[in-house]
């Protein structure tokens, strides 16, 4: 997969988010335009316990899937969250972050992180993360 078609493959991906703002995140392994997604979320809600809503960022999402395809659920959450970590860091995982447009023809929009997603993400030590422009 190189990048033209990750870019597209997020695009559409973005599109099943229930937010106005649709954004997708992919964590991905590989080198020079040959890359294979290993995760993928895009934003959404959550509930709490007195019914409230709640945004979940397409950054956390991912990471989220990304632990629960790479490290048993057995382990507690504190154990999960230090081994994926260290598994990123021991490897090439790439993060993308699309916003797709409000057209099917439309070029991806820009997609800038939120503060609280910055400082999740700086802790995580991927090689790069990369947000459409």
């Amino acid at each position: 997969m190189n990048n033209h078609d990750l870019i597209q493959y997020g695009k559409e991906y973005a599109k099943n988010s229930p937010l106005k703002f649709k954004h997708c995140a992919l964590i991905v392994k590989g080198v020079d335009n040959n890359f294979r997604i290993v995760a993928k979320g895009h934003n959404s809600y959550i509930m709490d316990l007195l019914n409230h809503n709640h945004s979940v960022h397409a950054e956390v999402a991912v990471i989220e899937d990304f632990m629960d395809n790479h490290i048993s659920m057995r382990f507690p959450r504190k154990k999960r969250v230090a081994m994926t970590k260290n598994l990123i860091k021991k490897n090439n995982y790439y993060m993308f972050v699309i916003r797709a447009g409000k057209h099917a023809t439309s070029n991806p929009r820009y997609s800038k992180p939120c503060s609280k997603c910055q400082k999740k993400l700086k802790d995580w030590s991927f090689q790069e993360i990369y947000y459409t422009i």
